[in-house]
């Protein structure tokens, strides 16, 4: 695997496309760690450059579809499906399961996570806002949101494609990890980020669906979060030309949306 390169910029957006422009690929292509977000200082003095880490996502290899296959190849019912055997290998996880209930935390680990939120993303959004915003934390079905209510700020806090609260997002995360290892993921909203995603998300995969049934052909995402994975499982779930199933190592995942075949016919 490629080692990670360091870049340097005003602010993690500049330090970012740098590294893009240095690939010569799109931000989804790269796999990022960000290690500081940078500081304007006062009037220019002691100002810190932001500082990333990226580096190329090691590429997915698709067994693209059964047409590849030998006619003399014997193939199992189960090879005869829409998805390669090249793909069994890293199977769904169970977060990637549409239709998995996420276990609820109890109520001392919900106020233990909430003073822990509170600890470390209010320092990060309050000099976006000039002052500490409101943070509201629920569960829901898909996990933890915290809800950060400054609508005055809503453009800041999101950022240019919602990299900001994105980063943010990330930032928080690591640190509630360092604090509490039994910490879950939660996910940041403010204004209407989060139902744009799902929307985006939703379109992108009908979308892919498409391409699949008009090419017979494996379609597959960029790295996604398991949310946003659920979100695409989801959208298709009851398309039965198409099914989905994640691929990948790590956090970030793709969903490679597959078309159905039925069994191949002897000529």
């Amino acid at each position: 695997m490629d080692p990670f390169r360091e870049f340097r910029a005003k602010t993690v957006d500049e330090a970012i496309h740098l590294a893009c422009q240095a690939f010569a690929v799109e931000r989804e292509e790269l796999e990022i760690d960000i290690i500081s977000m940078g500081s304007p200082g006062f009037f220019g003095l002691g100002a810190k450059k932001a500082t990333i880490l990226a580096r190329l996502r090691p590429p997915v290899t698709i067994d693209a579809t059964m047409d590849d296959v030998s006619p003399n190849e014997e193939t199992t019912a189960e090879k005869r499906d829409d998805i390669p055997s090249a793909l069994s290998d890293e199977d769904d996880s169970e977060e990637d399961i549409p239709d998995a209930a996420l276990s609820p935390l109890p109520p001392e680990a919900m106020e233990h996570l909430t003073s822990l939120v509170h600890r470390f993303l209010l320092p990060l959004t309050t000099p976006l806002c000039g002052q500490a915003p409101t943070l509201r934390i629920q569960q829901e079905p898909d996990g933890i949101i915290v809800r950060i209510e400054d609508e005055q700020h809503q453009g800041l806090l999101i950022g240019r494609e919602g990299q900001t609260i994105l980063a943010l997002q990330y930032l928080l995360n690591r640190m509630l990890a360092k604090a509490w290892r039994e910490a879950p993921r939660v996910q940041l909203d403010a204004g209407d980020f989060r139902s744009r995603q799902i929307q985006r998300l939703q379109a992108l995969a009908h979308s892919l669906a498409v391409r699949a049934k008009r090419s017979g052909r494996v379609q597959a995402t960029g790295p996604l979060s398991s949310f946003h994975r659920r979100v695409v499982h989801l959208a298709l779930r009851d398309d039965t030309e198409v099914r989905t199933v994640s691929k990948g190592t790590g956090a970030l995942k793709r969903v490679l949306v597959c078309p159905v075949k039925g069994p191949r016919r002897t000529p």
